[in-house]
């Protein structure tokens, strides 16, 4: 190559190049000819073959240099690419030495070893291709590579049963390319903080699908593609199966339907109704059992001797108070619940009684305790073996206010200037019972209020004084309809004349009036004042309109029930009326001066006074005042409330927003589905409706949106809350009935089965209740809760007298007539009959008289076996006969030759006969005849009780040995405790306790 470099350097110069080129253009004709000699020598060892060999021609000149220039461009080339040749064949380039075809042979290798590694070869290839290593190295390593290879799949067919091959690239682990394989494995890394949320889901789906069956979890995903839908259907379908297993289980439930639901419960609803007038019955039936029979003979002796005595007097009768000393027991027969005054328990109940224990009641209940004295209480007290005190203390204490202040007219400031003694610091007996809670003293709280039929007419009270511990009813009338604020800016207070506010007065009467006129006769009216100065003025501008419209008497007559009434703050108190009109009264006076006078709210307990006025209305109160509240800067504690009502009847709907609300949240998921179906379908509902722990569970409100049209009941949360079945089935309903709702019940079973027909229901009872008038109940809700089909008058009992199908007639003495032994026959020699026939025969004697005197035996067999005489002979074989009879167990003797059927339980009623003496009638007979007469007489002297027991017994004398032997017997049972002495009088201890 170094020789052909030297030989060639003066083809560089030009001059020797033009002139080959000149001698070349003469042969130009001669070229094609010589067209194979221009080819270029291929490779360097053609060209030198040349130099090194003598030139034979010129041709062959030309040829030789022309061979040259393409040898140069050649080189130059060769030179140029030398660096990217070595370093692409490595040791196979040699440069101009270079064995091409082994490179040839090296490259069609490498292209099929690129083929199968992915066409990438990573750096370790190139390394062991430009560094080759021992054949050893490659042996250690191939067998490594086989090795890793056989771990690879192995993991591979692990990772193989992790993955759903649909959701790789490839169809097969084993023909995926390692490039694949690779990308795959390292975004998989990339993300590994996801794998956890995968793996769960794939195991919440296996799970699933295990749960719910193979191909549920297909199922679901031909249903819907969102996540957020599986949730549901997954709970529908566990659900659904937990119903159909319970349904299996439960055949009240498989059965269940509404319709037979509701009849079951109607009818529930009619007998539990009919209870409490079978209560009644039953007192009723049970007292008169215990009547005197009027047409039995009439006792000689007694109480009831002495009643009767004076019940046939026609002057000259006892007065009530000694009747009552000298009939105790009686009475109490007669009249087992006494209605009385404390003053008439003192006044009718001697102090001797007292001491004597003659009058005692199981049972002594005040009512409005909160208003009696604890003097006035105590006789009745201590009278009383238990007693309840029914009372709020938030309501009128004992008061002698308008008494301590004489009339309205004696003073001009009388009622506000009386002394605070006149209430202060006076306890009545509620309060002295509630001092003694814990000793012997029990309380309960009534807190369920049922006389508003709107929450607004009690809210007040409520939230003031009761810290809305009352358990109310919500009511579909609005609030403002309920509560009115009537505001007269020009009326004034006559305060230094008067003391009236002429002004109120008039516009009470005008509303008076026109509630008259507009309200159904079955609703009454009230009003109350503050003053009995402005409740005088009130009264007397009605009676002057009454004067001229007459048509009204009878809404104003005093004949009905709920008559009409205007009453002071003072005599309100237990007072109701479906509609209220309430007249402050007091406010600004003629001088635009305002006294902050307020008569009894003014002084100690005015809160109670205010609170009992505020709460007579049972659907509507009308406040109608001069006075603004902030007009209103008295610190007492009853003007500070009357400040806040006249705020409160301002806005009602609206007060105490912070601290209760009038609907809630639903209770139960199926009270939401309800609730939820009815506002898709348009209607306005609202749930838990009411402000205290009475709530409708849904209700839909009018289309005007004051008020409700339909309330709905479901058997969810507050259903099974109930404690009792008339609480949840009827009692709650009815309650709300009564205050105007119309009702409709849903049951969650029907409602599963079928929403659709339960929301048809529900609509077809909202167009039934818009359809009918609002509902008005005659009956207030506590009167209601007992109501019956039965009228007053059958429900009523006689003053005096049991009625004429009462217990039936008895005969005309107290005791049973005697039954004999009646059977006859005829025996010529008595000592000719068997021993045991005699035993046989003494038994049926005795089974008929027992218990019967061995005398009487005696005489009975005489006479059954026609014998004159009963010797000595046959006397000791009807002793054999006896003792034969004892042996035998079928008779039993005591030492007072009483015989008895053995075992028997039978004990017969005190048995008449005048043929049987004293001395053969047990003592157990006699015990029986004694009380039968002490009960009867309720009550008799001894001797009375003596010679009237004697005579049941059918003696018509009473001589010394009766009277002697039933002496004895009266001992023993006072000893006994079954008569008792009271004041001289002997009772049966039974009779004595009443």
């Amino acid at each position: 190559m170094r020789r052909f470099r030297q030989a060639g350097e003066g083809f560089g110069d030009g001059g020797l190049f033009k002139r080959a080129r000149e001698i070349a253009g003469v042969t130009e004709t001669l070229r094609p000819a010589l067209g194979p000699l221009r080819r270029v020598a291929d490779g360097t060892e053609a060209i030198y073959t040349r130099l090194i060999k003598p030139i034979a021609s010129y041709d062959q000149l030309v040829q030789l240099v022309e061979d040259g220039v393409q040898l140069l461009k050649v080189i130059e080339e060769d030179e140029r690419l030398e660096p990217e040749l070595a370093a692409d064949f490595g040791s196979h380039f040699e440069g101009g030495a270079t064995d091409w075809d082994a490179v040839g042979r090296a490259l069609d290798w490498t292209e099929q070893f690129l083929d199968a590694s992915g066409k990438r070869p990573s750096d370790v290839l190139r390394r062991h291709a430009t560094e080759p290593q021992p054949s050893s190295e490659y042996a250690r390593r191939e067998q490594n590579l086989l090795e890793a290879l056989q771990t690879f799949r192995q993991r591979l067919s692990r990772l193989d049963a992790r993955f759903d091959r649909s959701r790789t690239a490839w169809r097969t682990w084993d023909t995926a390319r390692f490039e694949e394989l690779e990308l795959w494995a390292t975004d998989l890394a990339a993300h590994a903080e996801e794998a956890a949320p995968w793996t769960e889901y794939r195991e919440a789906v296996r799970a699933l699908d295990e749960q719910l069956g193979n191909g549920a979890v297909t199922a679901i995903r031909a249903r819907t593609e969102r996540a957020a839908d599986v949730p549901g259907i997954v709970c529908r379908r566990v659900y659904s199966s937990w119903l159909e297993q319970i349904y299996g289980d439960e055949p009240e439930l498989r059965e269940f339907t509404r319709v037979d639901h509701e009849e079951i419960r109607n009818r529930f609803t009619q007998l539990d109704r009919a209870l409490p007038d079978a209560a009644r019955q039953r007192v009723r039936e049970r007292v008169f059992a215990r009547y005197p029979q009027r047409d039995a003979t009439p006792l000689q002796a007694g109480q009831l001797a002495t009643l009767n005595g004076q019940l046939s007097r026609r002057r000259g009768q006892m007065t009530v108070r000694r009747l009552i000393e000298r009939i105790p027991n009686l009475l109490l027969t007669l009249k087992p619940c006494f209605l009385m005054s404390p003053l008439a328990v003192s006044q009718y109940l001697s102090g001797g009684l007292l001491e004597s224990e003659r009058i005692r009641f199981d049972t002594v209940i005040f009512d409005e305790a909160s208003q009696v004295w604890p003097e006035d209480a105590l006789p009745a007290i201590e009278r009383a073996r238990q007693v309840i005190v029914a009372g709020d203390r938030h309501q009128l204490p004992p008061s002698d206010f308008f008494r301590s202040t004489g009339t309205d007219d004696d003073d001009g400031q009388a009622e506000d200037d009386v002394a605070d003694d006149a209430i202060a610091g006076r306890e009545s007996v509620l309060d002295v019972m509630v001092g003694q809670l814990g000793n012997n003293v029990a309380e309960n709280w009534l807190g369920v209020h049922y006389r508003s039929r709107c929450e607004s007419l009690i809210r007040f009270s409520n939230h003031s004084f009761y810290d809305n511990r009352l358990l109310t009813f919500p009511g579909p009338i609005p609030d403002e309809v309920c509560v009115k604020s009537v505001y007269l800016e020009d009326a004034t207070y006559d305060a230094g004349g008067s003391r009236n506010n002429r002004g109120e007065a008039e516009r009470v009467t005008e509303l008076v009036l026109k509630l008259m006129r507009t309200t159904p006769p079955t609703e009454s009216v009230g009003v109350v004042a503050l003053s009995r100065a402005q409740a005088d003025l009130i009264e007397n501008l009605i009676e002057e309109r009454r004067m001229v419209e007459r048509q009204l008497d009878d809404r104003f007559s005093e004949d009905l029930d709920e008559h009409f009434f205007v009453k002071n703050l003072e005599n309100v108190q237990g007072d109701e009326r479906d509609h209220m009109i309430l007249s402050i009264g007091y406010g600004l006076t003629p001088a635009g001066a305002v006294p902050n006078r307020f008569g009894p709210i003014n002084r100690e307990g005015g809160e109670r006074r205010l609170n009992v006025a505020v709460t007579r209305a049972r659907t509507s109160m009308t406040v109608v005042h001069s006075i603004r509240p902030e007009q209103i800067t008295s610190q007492a504690a009853g003007a500070r409330q009357l400040r806040r009502y006249l705020e409160y009847v301002r806005n009602p709907a609206v007060a105490f927003e912070a601290e209760v609300s009038g609907t809630g949240e639903p209770e139960s998921p199926f009270e939401e589905a309800v609730l939820a179906a009815l506002r898709s379908r348009g209607h306005r509902v609202e749930s838990q409706v009411g402000v205290s722990g009475y709530r409708i569970d849904l209700a839909i409100r009018s289309g005007d949106g004051d008020g409700f049209d339909l309330g709905i009941e479901c058997d969810g949360a507050t259903y099974h809350s109930s404690p009792a079945a008339r609480d949840r089935d009827w009692l709650r309903q009815q309650v709300l009935e009564g205050l105007g709702w119309r009702i409709h019940r849903v049951w969650s079973t029907s409602w599963i089965r079928s929403p659709e027909t339960e929301l048809a229901a529900i609509e077809d009872a909202l167009e039934l209740a818009r359809s009918r008038p609002p509902h008005t109940s005659e009956a207030t809700p506590e009167t209601a809760e007992h109501a019956s089909d039965e009228s007053p008058e059958q429900a009523e009992p006689q003053d005096a007298d049991p009625p004429e199908d009462g217990p039936a007639e008895q005969s005309a003495t107290l005791f049973d007539e005697y039954r004999r032994f009646d059977r006859r026959t005829s025996i010529e020699d008595p000592m000719s009959i068997p021993v045991h026939f005699l035993a046989r025969l003494i038994e049926r004697i005795v089974e008929i008289e027992q218990p019967v005197h061995f005398e009487v035996v005696v005489e009975r067999l005489r006479t059954a076996l026609g014998i004159g005489r009963v010797g000595s002979n046959i006397r000791k074989r009807f002793v054999g006969a006896r003792s034969q009879a004892t042996r035998d167990g079928a008779v039993t003797s005591d030492p007072q030759q009483f015989l008895r059927i053995t075992g028997s339980a039978h004990r017969p009623a005190p048995r008449r006969d005048p043929d049987r003496r004293i001395g053969l009638i047990s003592d157990e007979e006699l015990d029986d005849g004694l009380l039968v007469v002490a009960r009867a007489t309720f009550g008799a002297t001894p001797e009375d009780l003596v010679r009237e027991t004697a005579r049941q017994f059918g003696y018509r004398r009473t001589g010394a040995g009766i009277a002697a032997r039933l002496e004895q017997r009266i001992e023993q049972l006072l000893a006994d405790g079954r008569l008792v002495e009271q004041s001289g009088m002997l009772l049966a201890s039974e009779v004595a306790e009443t």
